[in-house]
């Protein structure tokens, strides 16, 4: 399971396996992914899934704001 988790995947239920990339929203009790399937969440998983997505989200959207001022930056010159 760790090597999976290196590659963006959490088990969010007993036999469920979900990759952060196609997470659209976490609920309550169930996680929405981006093609509209809706997947349990175990309740004794919510909190760190809800942590590792967030972790998952700030990340990528560094890797945005520095895309866009290397895209800025050229612009520029």
């Amino acid at each position: 399971m760790d090597i999976l988790q290196d590659y963006g995947f959490i088990q969010i239920y007993k036999s469920y396996l979900v990759n952060y990339k196609y997470i659209f929203q976490i609920r309550a009790n169930e996680v929405v992914m981006d093609d509209g399937t809706i997947l349990p969440l175990s309740k004794y998983r919510v909190k760190e899934v809800k942590e590792k997505f967030i972790v998952f989200l700030l990340k990528h959207l560094q890797h945005i704001c520095l895309l866009r001022d290397i895209w800025y930056t050229l612009l520029q010159s």
